[in-house]
């Protein structure tokens, strides 16, 4: 992995959370659990009665509900009206189903979409591309990890980290599967981009005003272009026939890379999942959608949304 794009810099806030597992450990109150599904364990600190108003007392000045088990903040696009458990952002998503998948605590902190470069830039993320003029560019999403102190960028790369700092959660980045993964999510985003002047109309019911007007101003009539209902039918039944060219990536398997979830599963769910939750789930939009590459879509996408925050 390309140390680059991962920052190591602890937060203040960290230091106060940190002191206060160590607090716990040196207590031996530290316990491992599993979640639901009993396929993984996460670590959780639990503290004995006589522990509890010294912690409460330790980091009432900051937050007098702070959950220690949340160690991961997932920066977002907002405000908006999507649910926040599901993204503004199918970037963003990608990262939500991915921590979903894998049982890992986390709270999403939503960010102006003008505010982005200087959010990113206060926790030290690193960059995810150059503008124009080749100056760095801050795109979400980003994480910053305060059981580590590490903050990194671009959604691949995040759950690369996530695979390599939490082993024993699934892994969705397997050995030797990370370049295949980016060129498929890579072609998924592209299939993506010929159906967006469709969507906009919809989206704009999610999105604030001023975005909107930000994404017009920045792209003009690409994503906005006055459609009759027929050219609309047209970029649907286009869109399905490039997703249908992916029937040869899966073969017989249900997933990707075989039985599991990878991270492209997970990225493709968090595409389309923008059909179910912008026209919902009994619309003949999804109803359509879903039954893509012989229904594969439809089983991916509940599949990622079944993967419930923890």
């Amino acid at each position: 992995m390309s140390q680059g794009w991962i920052k190591t810099e602890p937060l203040r806030a960290y230091s106060t959370v940190h002191a206060v597992q160590e607090l716990l450990i040196s207590r031996q109150v530290r316990e491992f659990h599993c979640n639901p599904r009993g396929d993984r364990k996460l670590p959780a600190y639990k503290a004995r009665p006589e522990t509890t108003q010294i912690i409460h007392q330790s980091i009432s000045p900051f937050s007098a509900t702070l959950d220690l088990n949340i160690m991961i903040t997932v920066y977002d696009m907002g405000p908006s009206k999507f649910p926040q458990e599901i993204g503004a952002s199918p970037h963003v998503r990608k990262v939500i189903f991915t921590l979903n998948y894998k049982s890992i605590p986390y709270k999403i902190e939503p960010i102006h979409f003008d505010k982005v470069e200087a959010a990113a830039k206060s926790i030290g993320a690193p960059p995810t591309t150059t503008k124009p003029d080749g100056t760095p560019k801050w795109t979400i999403p980003f994480i910053h990890d305060s059981s580590t102190g590490k903050t990194i960028s671009d959604s691949l790369l995040i759950a690369q980290y996530l695979d390599e700092t939490y082993p024993d959660t699934p892994r969705v980045v397997p050995e030797g599967t990370r370049v295949l993964q980016s060129v498929f999510v890579q072609a998924v985003e592209t299939k993506m981009y010929v159906l967006l002047p469709a969507l906009m109309g919809k989206y704009e019911e999610y999105a604030p005003k001023e975005l909107i007007e930000a994404r017009k101003k920045q792209y003009g009539h690409i994503i906005a272009p006055q459609l009759t209902p027929e050219q609309v039918l047209e970029l649907w039944n286009k869109t399905k026939a490039t997703f249908d060219e992916l029937d040869a990536s899966y073969g017989e398997n249900e997933f990707v890379t075989g039985e599991k979830p990878v991270f492209a599963d997970l990225a493709l769910a968090a595409q389309l999942s923008i059909v179910r939750i912008m026209f919902g789930e009994e619309s003949k939009e999804w109803k359509v959608v879903s039954g893509w590459n012989k229904g594969r879509v439809g089983r991916l996408v509940e599949k990622a949304l079944s993967y419930k925050q923890v």
